[in-house]
C-alpha cells in the first residue's frame, strides 16, 4: 500500500500462507483485521492516520481472501482465522492492539479471550467493529447473499460497484479498493477475489456452539476493550450488545448513528476517530528503544 511498508509472509502451523504489510515504527503496534469478503485495502485510509499518531501498523489478508492462500481443506472457521492471528502476534517483539471488523473481530476475540493466559497477553487492547458473539440471522443472510448472488461474475467494474452500493448504500463508485477485490478471468468477467469454499464452509461453521465459545472468550477478556456498533447494523443488535457487555463489564461501547454493518468500509470514518481516541488514552507497549 505504501513504499515504506515491509512485506509480511507467514502461516500458522496448519494454515495457508498469509500475506500482509508491516508499517514499522517504535510506537505501539496496531493490527487491523478486515471483515469477511473484504481484503486489507479496506484499511488504506486508516493506515496513514494511525502512523501519523505514532503507531506501527500491520494489515493482512485473512486466509481465503486477497493475496493470502486458500485453505486446502476448507478450514474457514473463526478459530482458524484466530490461529493465523495468534501466529502473527507471537512473532512480534511486543504485544499489539488488535482492531477487528466483523469476521476479523471474531478472530480477534478468539485470541484475546484464549484460555491460555500467555496467548491473551499478546493482545494489549481490543477493538471490535460491529461484531459480538451472537449475530443476527437476517444480517448474516444478507452477507451470504452478497457473497453468492454473482457466482458467474460481473461484466464490468461498474456492475460490481452497483452491487456493492446496493448492499452498503450510497452511490456506486469504482474505487481502487473495489478493483483490488476482483479478479478478471479468461472470459473477461470480474469475480470476487476470495475462495468460494469460504462461503459454504465459513457460514456453516457459525452455530450455537460458536456463540457459546465466543461468550466464554469474552468472559476472559482482561485488556482494555472497545465495542463499536453501527446504529443501522442488521448483523449486531442492541440485545446482543447488552449480552456482550454483561459478560465484559469493563468494555467501553459506542454506537455510531447512520452507519450499517460495514462500519470500517471505505472511507474509514466515523469509527476511526473513536478508535484512536480510545487507543491514545492507553499506555500501550512500545519498542524498548522508544521508552528510553
Amino acid at each position: 500500500m505504501n513504499d515504506d511498508a515491509n512485506i509480511l509472509i507467514w502461516h500458522a502451523p496448519t494454515g495457508p500462507e498469509l500475506r500482509g504489510e508491516l508499517y514499522p515504527g517504535d510506537g505501539p503496534v496496531v493490527v487491523l483485521l478486515h471483515g469477511g469478503f473484504q481484503n486489507r485495502s479496506t484499511w488504506r485510509s486508516a493506515v496513514p492516520e494511525l502512523r501519523a499518531a505514532g503507531y506501527a501498523v500491520i494489515t493482512y489478508d485473512l486466509r481465503g481472501h486477497g493475496a493470502s492462500g486458500h485453505s486446502a481443506d476448507g478450514s474457514y472457521a473463526v478459530a482458524d482465522h484466530g490461529s493465523d492471528l495468534r501466529a502473527l502476534l507471537e512473532s512480534l517483539d511486543r504485544p499489539a492492539a488488535v482492531i477487528g471488523a466483523s469476521l476479523g473481530g471474531g478472530a480477534a476475540l478468539s485470541v484475546a479471550g484464549h484460555h491460555d493466559p500467555a496467548v491473551r497477553a499478546r493482545v494489549a487492547a481490543l477493538v471490535l467493529v460491529d461484531v459480538v458473539p451472537r449475530l443476527e440471522s437476517h444480517g448474516r443472510g444478507r452477507v451470504r447473499a452478497f457473497a453468492t448472488d454473482h457466482a458467474d461474475g460481473f461484466a464490468s467494474l461498474e456492475e460490481a460497484a452497483g452491487r456493492v452500493a446496493a448492499y452498503v448504500g450510497g452511490t456506486p463508485r469504482v474505487t481502487r479498493g473495489l478493483t483490488q477485490s476482483l479478479v478478471r478471468g479468461d472470459d473477461g468477467r470480474y469475480r470476487w477475489h476470495w475462495d468460494p469454499a469460504m462461503v459454504s464452509d465459513g457460514f456453516e461453521a457459525y452455530d450455537e456452539q460458536l456463540v457459546v465459545d465466543q461468550l466464554a472468550a469474552a468472559s476472559r477478556l482482561e485488556m482494555p476493550t472497545l465495542l463499536l456498533r453501527g446504529g443501522d447494523s442488521d448483523v449486531t443488535s442492541p440485545e446482543a450488545v447488552a449480552e456482550f457487555r454483561g459478560v465484559v463489564p469493563h468494555a467501553e461501547f459506542l454506537e455510531l448513528p447512520g452507519v450499517g454493518h460495514m462500519v470500517s468500509a471505505m472511507p474509514n470514518h466515523p469509527y476511526l476517530a473513536a478508535t484512536m481516541e480510545f487507543l491514545d488514552r492507553l499506555d500501550l507497549p512500545a519498542a524498548h528503544s522508544a521508552r528510553r
